[in-house]
């Protein structure tokens, strides 16, 4: 503790500056770094994202159909259509057993098949005279059952 005669040694003006200097610089670099490393992380977060936009593009590419599920898909759409302008409630489709038919509403039926690694490939077709009840499986294929207006 300082007595009443006693004072704080002066520091001279040389080493104040200096001493000013010598932050200001250590300041500078700091800030320095600190950008250099902010910008480093938004560089390193740019990519990331884009790099999962490329993996979502490719997951998210159509598989293309296979021309057996088209004809497949012509089939059964014919073959619904001519029952019920013949007027039958019955219908059978023979489908190759890797292909699944559903109806997915009373007048949109679809098609799948496997396209690998757990993917499917899905058509989907509009019937314009039928309205489908239900669909069952049976041994070689589907058994359609049609809603029949009668009059």
């Amino acid at each position: 503790m300082l007595g009443q005669n006693q004072t704080m040694p002066e520091v001279s003006l040389d080493w104040m500056i200096l001493l000013m200097l010598f932050l200001i610089s250590v300041g500078l670099v700091y800030f320095m770094l600190m950008s250099r490393s902010r910008t480093r992380g938004a560089t390193r977060e740019l990519e990331a994202r884009e790099r999962f936009s490329l993996l979502l593009k490719q997951r998210t590419r159509p598989t293309p159909a296979p021309k057996k599920l088209k004809k497949a898909l012509g089939r059964a759409v014919k073959a619904i259509e001519r029952a019920a302008k013949a007027r039958r409630a019955v219908v059978r489709v023979r489908l190759d057993p890797s292909v699944e038919l559903r109806a997915e509403t009373p007048d949109v039926i679809s098609l799948r098949m496997p396209a690998g690694k757990g993917e499917w490939v899905v058509l989907h077709k509009s019937l314009e005279r039928a309205r489908i009840k239900k669909v069952k499986k049976v041994a070689r294929g589907y058994e359609v059952h049609l809603v029949i207006h009668r009059g």
